[in-house]
């Protein structure tokens, strides 16, 4: 939102081929469909910061499956098993396996598959 008026038209610009188009679900370097939600998900940091999803979520083939599927568990499972450490860019450790997956990915995936997902299907253009 913005108070202030506009000083020029949208100007969108053709998607780079450098984009790499990530899985949102587990981070894999190999998108292939996307779903929408019926509802927008809205969650609340531990911060107090409110953030929502409203985009479409990328998929990669197996993450889709699972979604598909309604596999909430294999799709975490998938998620925390790939996720990698920020700084290190190595494996988690179980505990902070079982702390990622507690804290951030359980929660966040049930509100996914509550909020009624469905595959998008992109006419025309880059997805």
């Amino acid at each position: 939102m913005r108070d202030e008026p506009w000083d020029h038209e949208a100007q969108p610009v053709p998607v780079d081929d450098r984009v790499i188009r990530v899985c949102d679900f587990c981070t894999r370097a190999s998108a292939a469909t996307a779903f929408v939600t019926r509802k927008a998900i809205i969650a609340i940091t531990p911060t107090g910061q409110t953030e929502v999803w409203a985009e479409p979520w990328a998929a990669c083939e197996t993450c889709a499956a699972f979604i598909r599927n309604r596999s909430p568990h294999l799709l975490m499972d998938r998620a925390v098993a790939l996720a990698r450490h920020p700084v290190t860019g190595g494996p988690l450790d179980r505990p902070t396996r079982r702390i990622l997956r507690r804290e951030h990915i359980k929660p966040l995936f049930t509100k996914f598959f509550q909020a009624e997902p469905s595959e998008h299907h992109h006419q025309g253009g880059n997805a």
